[in-house]
C-alpha cells in the first residue's frame, strides 16, 4: 500500500522525510510527497530568515507562505494533489499538514475509489470549506489557532459522519522543526500514535485481502 503525504509550505524536507520514515518502515508502505512547489524551498526560506529583523522560525513562515502564494496558493495546491490521487493505480491513505491537509480535506468529499483513509493535521484553511462531507474515513488533527474559533470548528466536525476530530494544545506546525509552533514532544507524539494507526490498519487490509 502507498502512502502520499501533502506537505505544508515548507514543501519537501529532510526533516519531514525522517519523520516519515519510521511511518513507512513499520507499516510497510510506499511514500510519495506531494508538496507546491517544484523544487524544495525550505533551505532558502531559513538561510533568509537569518537575515531578517524577525525570529528565524517566525521569519521563515511568513517566507514560506508568501512563497506559496507565489506558486498560486490553496487552489493550485488542490490541483496539483488532485492529480496525485486521482492518477493512482492501488489503495492508498493520505496524510496532509496545515496547508496541505486542508487540500487533502478538500478531496475527501470527492470520488476517489483508490483512497482508504485520510489524516488531516492542523488545516486551518479547512474553516473555509467546513460544509463538506468526507467520503471516506477522515481524522482531524487540530492545533491551537488565534485567527479563528478552532474549537467550534473542531466540534462541527466531530459531529459529521466518518470523521473523527481531535483538538490538542500543541501551536499550529508542531512537527515541523521549520515552523514557529514546532513542540519535540508532540512531533514525537504523533510520530509514534500515526505508527500504531498505519500498522494496524495494514494489518487488518491483510487480513481481509
Amino acid at each position: 500500500m502507498k502512502l502520499i503525504v501533502a506537505t505544508d509550505i515548507f514543501g519537501e524536507t529532510p526533516e519531514l522525510v525522517a519523520w516519515l520514515t519510521p511511518l513507512v518502515q513499520a507499516a510497510d508502505l510506499t511514500l510519495e510527497l506531494v508538496s507546491p512547489y517544484k523544487a524544495q524551498f525550505t533551505d532558502i526560506a531559513v538561510a533568509t530568515a537569518r537575515l531578517t529583523a524577525l525570529p528565524p522560525a517566525r521569519a521563515a513562515d511568513e517566507l514560506a507562505y508568501q512563497r506559496f502564494l507565489q506558486q498560486g496558493g490553496m487552489d493550485a495546491y488542490v490541483k496539483k494533489l488532485q492529480h496525485s490521487l486521482q492518477t493512482q493505480q492501488e489503495p492508498f491513505i493520505a496524510i496532509g499538514f496545515s496547508a496541505g491537509a486542508a487540500a487533502l480535506w478538500q478531496l475527501t468529499a470527492q470520488p476517489l475509489p483508490w483512497l482508504t483513509q485520510a489524516w488531516c493535521f492542523y488545516g486551518g484553511q479547512i474553516r473555509h470549506c467546513n460544509e463538506l462531507q468526507p467520503l471516506v474515513r477522515t481524522t482531524c488533527i487540530w492545533a491551537q489557532e488565534t485567527h479563528f474559533n478552532v474549537e467550534q470548528l473542531h466540534d462541527q466536525l466531530a459531529q459529521r459522519a466518518l470523521v473523527q476530530s481531535y483538538l490538542t494544545s500543541y501551536q499550529h506546525g508542531f512537527i515541523n522543526p521549520h515552523s514557529a509552533g514546532f513542540n519535540s514532544e508532540a512531533a514525537s507524539y504523533y510520530q509514534l500514535w500515526l505508527m500504531e494507526h498505519l500498522s494496524n490498519g495494514r494489518q487488518s487490509q491483510l487480513l481481509t485481502n
